[in-house]
């Protein structure tokens, strides 16, 4: 799972939440970057699940909990 986030302060807000078996061919050309870029995204936050079931669950877990506005 990987969140495209804005830093502010010491926090960090979600902008787009989205999953990848493999990074390296999943953001360098995303498609939510004309909307995570003018919203002023600063990190890439990454956590590595092996297992796909539980990094589907944890990514709508995720999106229905912080509601990024890159998400809908």
């Amino acid at each position: 799972m990987y969140v495209f986030a804005k830093q502010e302060g010491m926090y960090f807000t979600p902008l787009y939440i989205g999953k990848s078996g493999d990074l390296s061919y999943r953001l360098p050309d995303h498609e939510r970057l004309p909307c995570v870029v003018p919203l002023g995204c600063t990190h890439v936050c990454v956590m590595f699940e092996s297992y796909r079931i539980p990094r589907t669950s944890f990514e709508t877990d995720s999106i229905d909990g912080c509601d990024p506005p890159c998400n809908g």
